[in-house]
């Protein structure tokens, strides 16, 4: 995740120096280089708990969540059981304030698991390089689901260290 943060020239470091940003592994299983990181991503209940637990231990209440990849937790399970899960961990995680950007690897889940978990986020990100006259420039689509449809168009954006993410009208 952060090697695709760093792509994007999305700095997070000093985020995470200064404990606001929690990166959790839910891909590796064993051997993760993270400081928090999923045994077994199979079992949601556990999974759950070890979040629930993470974020109480932390006394700061302004914290950014990142799972990656939370598809892999999911593909193992029924989509009923992964969609209540997933609908329940939400609610608690707002409930607590706190903001959670989960990644979902394109394709993993079939089309219609990701149409219904689309539907519990309040915001999705889709952030792309767009091939422009032989260059490459940053896209980021930021929007929601409406009447089962992604509503969103791309837009450049640049970074400023001082407000963050600045997008341009097309």
């Amino acid at each position: 995740m952060r090697q695709s943060l760093k792509m994007f020239r999305l700095g997070s470091l000093a985020y995470e120096r200064a404990g606001k940003l929690i990166f959790v592994d839910a891909y590796s299983r064993v051997h993760s280089g993270e400081k928090y990181w999923i045994t077994d991503p199979t079992i949601l209940d556990e999974f759950y708990l070890f979040e629930k637990q993470l974020l109480e231990s932390i006394k700061d209440s302004r914290i950014r969540l990142v799972v990656d990849s939370i598809s892999t937790l999911f593909i193992q399970n029924n989509a009923h059981d992964m969609l209540t899960f997933n609908s329940n961990r939400l609610k608690m995680l707002r409930r607590k304030g706190i903001f959670t950007l989960d990644c979902y690897v394109n394709k993993v889940l079939d089309e219609q698991t990701m149409f219904s978990f689309a539907h519990s986020y309040p915001i999705i990100v889709r952030m792309e390089f767009q091939s422009i006259e032989g260059g490459l420039r940053r896209t980021i689509q930021i929007g929601k689901m409406k009447s089962g449809e992604f509503q969103a168009s791309k837009q450049p954006f640049t970074i400023d260290p001082n407000t963050g993410i600045i997008t341009y009208g097309t």
